[in-house]
C-alpha cells in the first residue's frame, strides 16, 4: 500500500522533527530526574519500603504521587537505568503522537487525518511543556492522552470515564473533571446525556484503583492520604519560577515562598469560574460547536491554575488547547482570532519564564512588576483562555435545570431571570460574594488600623458590612430583575439564610478541625474551603429559590372569536 504524498511528507517532517528533539536534548545532557524518582519509588515499593520517606537523586527529591503511582512505576524496575531512560523518552514522543491525534479528534469532532496528526505533533513537541516533560520523564502526556480519550468516545462507549478516574488515581488533579462531570450530569438531566454514566465510571475506576492500592500498600495509602496530600512543600517551593499556577503567582508578588491566604481565594474563584465555564460548555449541546473540547480545555486549565504546584512541564494541556484556539480561529476568520491564536503559539514556545533569574538563592524573591508578569505567562494565558471559553459558551435556560414547582417562591417560568441563563447567574453571584469577601477583609482592617475596637468587634461588623453589601450586589446585579414587591420579607430572609450559610460554613469548619484533626495551616485552610464551598452552594439554591424570586411570566389572553383580522 501506498501512502499519500502528503502522508509521507508529514511523517518524514514529525521524524526529523523527533530526532532533533532527540539530539538536542542529548546535547544538552538532560537530567531525566523524574523519572529516576519514578524508578527509585517502584524499587521502593518491591522492598516494601517507606514510600513517602523515600528521597531519590542529589537533589533528594521525594515521591509527591498517590500510592496506586508508586504501583505503576514498578515496571521501570525491570530495566537498567539506560534502557530504561531510552524507553521513556520514547515512550513519550509516541506519546505525543497520541496526544497530537486525540487533540484533533476533540476539536474536530472525528478521526483526524494521518498527516494533519504527524504534523501537529512534529509542531507539539517543541513547545515548552512538552520539551520540559521530554526532559524531566515527566508522566504528564500520558495523563492528558487518558482524560482526552474519554471524551472523544462515542455517546454510548462503557468504557468512557475510565481513562479519567485512572488519570485521578495517578495525580489527583484530574478529579476536577469528575466535578465537570457531576455539573453536567446536573445541567442535563431527564435529556438523556452521557455525563452521568461517565461520572459514575471515573468515579469508580479511580476508587477501584485507590483501594487496590490501600490493599497493596495500607501504610502508604494511610500516610498519603491523611498527610502528604495536603502538604505541597513536599513538590517544591511556591515561589519557583517554573510554579505556573496561582500560588505561584501571589508567592512571587509578595516576595516569599509561604504565601499567604490569598492565593487560596484567588483558587476558589478560579475553580468556580472554570468549572462554571466547563459546565455550560458541555451543556450546551449543539448551540456551542465544539462545546466538548472547549468544556475539556477549560477544566484542565482550571485544575493547573488552582493546583499549588503547576510546573510548567504540566502545562502539556497546551497541545489541545492551541489545536482549539488555532481551528476556532480558521473557522471564525477574524484578526481577533488570528492574534489570539499567534499569541497562544508563541506563550508555550517562547520559554519566556526560563529567560528570568532563577535557581539558587530564589532570585525570584527580588523580581520586579514586569519579571512578575512574565514569570506568570501560564497562568495569564490560562486565564485569558477561561474569559475566552466564557465569552463564547451561551447560558442554558433557568426553566431546564429547575424542577417545576421546586419550592414555594420557585420560578416556573424563566421570564425575567438573568439574560444568559444559570452560567452567568453563577458566575454573577460568586463574584458578588468574591467581592463581599474583600469588603469584610478591608472594613476589618481599616477597623483594626484606625479605632480600638476589640477584634470580636470589628470582626462583627466587617462581616455586617459584608451582608450588606452581599445583599445589595445579589439584589441590583445578580437578581436586578426580581420581584420588587414583599421587600422586608425578601430582607428577612436573605439574613435568616445568611445565618444558615454561615453556621454550614463554621460547622464543618468545626467538625473538620476538631473531629478529624485537621490542625495545620494547609489542612485548616482545606477545612475552610469545604464549608465555605457548601455554604455558597446552599445560599446559592436558597437565594435564588426563595428570596430573589421572578414575576410569572405574562401569559397571552385569548381574544374573543371573530377578532381576526380586525
Amino acid at each position: 500500500m501506498v501512502l499519500p504524498l502528503r502522508v509521507r511528507w508529514a511523517a518524514a517532517l514529525c521524524a526529523l522533527s523527533f530526532a532533533a528533539v532527540w539530539v538536542a536534548q542529548r546535547a544538552a545532557h538532560v537530567s531525566l530526574i523524574d523519572v529516576m524518582v519514578y524508578r527509585a519509588a517502584g524499587q521502593t515499593v518491591r522492598a516494601g519500603g517507606d514510600l513517602y520517606a523515600m528521597r531519590a537523586t542529589p537533589a533528594l527529591l521525594p515521591m509527591t504521587y498517590p500510592p496506586f503511582a508508586g504501583l505503576l512505576f514498578v515496571p521501570l524496575t525491570w530495566l537498567g537505568v539506560a534502557p530504561m531512560r531510552t524507553a521513556v523518552t520514547a515512550g513519550n514522543l509516541l506519546l505525543t503522537v497520541v496526544l497530537a491525534a486525540l487533540s484533533l479528534r476533540l476539536v474536530l469532532r472525528r478521526r483526524p487525518g494521518a498527516a494533519a496528526v504527524l504534523g501537529t505533533a512534529a509542531g507539539a513537541v517543541w513547545s515548552e511543556p512538552v520539551w520540559s516533560t521530554l526532559r524531566y520523564g515527566q508522566v504528564n502526556i500520558l495523563l492528558v492522552c487518558l482524560v482526552l480519550w474519554d471524551f472523544t468516545r462515542r455517546p454510548d462507549s462503557r468504557l468512557a470515564g475510565a481513562g479519567t478516574g485512572l488519570a485521578a488515581a495517578i495525580k489527583v488533579t484530574p478529579l476536577l473533571f469528575l466535578v465537570v462531570l457531576a455539573g453536567a450530569a446536573v445541567a442535563t438531566r431527564g435529556q438523556g446525556t452521557c455525563w452521568l454514566r461517565r461520572l459514575l465510571t471515573a468515579a469508580g475506576t479511580f476508587a477501584g484503583a485507590t483501594l487496590l492500592a490501600a490493599a497493596a500498600l495500607p501504610h502508604d495509602s494511610l500516610r498519603y492520604w491523611t498527610d502528604c496530600a495536603f502538604a505541597p512543600g513536599r513538590s517544591g517551593s511556591a515561589v519557583n519560577v517554573a510554579n505556573q499556577s496561582v500560588r505561584g503567582i501571589v508567592a512571587r508578588a509578595q516576595h516569599t515562598p509561604h504565601p499567604t491566604a490569598v492565593w487560596l481565594v484567588l483558587a476558589v474563584l478560579v475553580a468556580a469560574l472554570g468549572t462554571a465555564v466547563a459546565v455550560a460548555a458541555l451543556a450546551a449541546g449543539p448551540r456551542l460547536p465544539r462545546g466538548t473540547a472547549w468544556a475539556v480545555v477549560a477544566a484542565g486549565v482550571t485544575s493547573l491554575l488552582v493546583s499549588p504546584i503547576s510546573w510548567t512541564h504540566h502545562w502539556v494541556w497546551d497541545v489541545p488547547l492551541v489545536v482549539l484556539v488555532c481551528y476556532e480561529a480558521l473557522q471564525r476568520r477574524t484578526p481577533g482570532w488570528y492574534a489570539g491564536a499567534a499569541a497562544c503559539v508563541v506563550a508555550f514556545c517562547c520559554a519566556a519564564m526560563w529567560m528570568l533569574p532563577h535557581g539558587p538563592g530564589s532570585p525570584e524573591l527580588r523580581e520586579n512588576a514586569a519579571q512578575i508578569l512574565v514569570a506568570a505567562l501560564y497562568p495569564l494565558a490560562g486565564i485569558a483562555f477561561l474569559a475566552t471559553a466564557a465569552a463564547v459558551t451561551p447560558g442554558w435556560s433557568v426553566a431546564r435545570l429547575k424542577r417545576p414547582g421546586f419550592g414555594r417562591g420557585a420560578r416556573t417560568e424563566p421570564a425575567g431571570a438573568p439574560r444568559g441563563g444559570l452560567a452567568r447567574e453563577a458566575v454573577r453571584f460568586c463574584a458578588v460574594g468574591a467581592a463581599g469577601v474583600l469588603v469584610n477583609l478591608g472594613v476589618y482592617n481599616l477597623l483594626r488600623h484606625y479605632t480600638s475596637l476589640l477584634v470580636v468587634q470589628a470582626g462583627a461588623i466587617a462581616t455586617l458590612a459584608a451582608i450588606a453589601f452581599n445583599y445589595v450586589g445579589l439584589r441590583f446585579f445578580t437578581y436586578r430583575d426580581c420581584d420588587p414587591r414583599r421587600r422586608l420579607r425578601r430582607i428577612t430572609l436573605f439574613l435568616a439564610f445568611s445565618v444558615v450559610g454561615a453556621a454550614i460554613e463554621n460547622g464543618v469548619f468545626y467538625g473538620e478541625t476538631r473531629g478529624l484533626g485537621w490542625s495545620s495551616p494547609l489542612r485548616s485552610s482545606t477545612g475552610k474551603v469545604v464549608g465555605i464551598a457548601l455554604a455558597t452552594a446552599f445560599r446559592f439554591w436558597a437565594y435564588r429559590t426563595w428570596v430573589f424570586t421572578f414575576l410569572p411570566a405574562a401569559r397571552e389572553t385569548p381574544r374573543p372569536a371573530g377578532d381576526e383580522g380586525s
